[in-house]
């Protein structure tokens, strides 16, 4: 986790203050990537149903990121069922998001999962460092959002549409993306970044392109409306026109 024993430290208790509070858990850790707090409560209720409202905070040298958890677990026709909402505020010096994702998991069911969202104005620096990614790519991603829908975990029943801009792409040499853009012109080679902007929806796993377009000061590729990626196997099927 660290380098030495000074990159990573953890405290956890648990602390019951009321009766019905079956639960109170507080969980702070620091290493080499930030600092993370947990603070969660599990309540009873009356009826017998378990009510869960936690906080995480995650810190990071340039973002921040918050996420508000509650949810229900009751009995409905004698099976167990658990109602979650998890709404995430996130914060970097180059920009913010909003996330919010319900999940309702039901016993000897696949969970029914919906998420929705919105990043904007954030350097790709940051969210590289957020995500620790081994590459860190430069760039803005200016806008991200999606409205999206599945059961269970598997990308074939994924479903719904998103949209996303991207300024200044760098395109780091041997980078996936510089070999895709190569495929399609030879200009990408000589190109240092470039802009994207793409909207799709989903069925099945299956994402079809309304409009996409990428290019910079060298070329530009436009794809077709209609043409498909399997997110799955990552085949691509489109028809795109590249103008230099």
């Amino acid at each position: 986790v660290g380098k030495d024993a000074a990159d990573f430290a953890v405290s956890f208790r648990i602390r019951p203050e009321r009766a019905d509070i079956l639960s109170n858990v507080d969980f702070d850790s620091q290493t080499f990537v930030g600092r993370t707090q947990l603070e969660s409560t599990l309540v009873k209720n009356a009826d017998g149903s378990r009510d869960i409202e936690s906080l995480l905070t995650t810190k990071g040298k340039n973002t921040t990121s918050f996420t508000y958890i509650t949810g229900r677990l009751d009995r409905q026709d004698d099976a167990r069922q658990l109602n979650l909402t998890l709404t995430t505020q996130l914060v970097a010096l180059s920009g913010k998001g909003s996330i919010v994702t319900t999940a309702t998991f039901r016993q000897k069911e696949l969970p029914a999962i919906h998420t929705r969202g919105i990043i904007q104005g954030m350097d790709f620096a940051d969210i590289s460092k957020l995500l620790h990614y081994d590459d860190t790519y430069e760039g803005t991603l200016r806008a991200l959002s999606w409205n999206m829908r599945t059961t269970g975990f598997d990308l074939t029943d994924l479903n719904g549409e998103g949209a996303v801009t991207l300024d200044d792409l760098s395109l780091l040499p041997g980078s996936d993306l510089q070999k895709l853009l190569t495929q399609l012109t030879e200009e990408a080679k000589r190109e240092k970044d470039a802009d994207l902007v793409a909207n799709f929806r989903l069925a099945d796993g299956i994402a079809t392109i309304n409009r996409g377009a990428v290019g910079g000061e060298l070329f530009a590729v436009a794809a077709e409306s209609g043409g498909t990626i399997d997110l799955q196997t990552t085949d691509l099927e489109m028809t795109v026109v590249t103008m230099l």
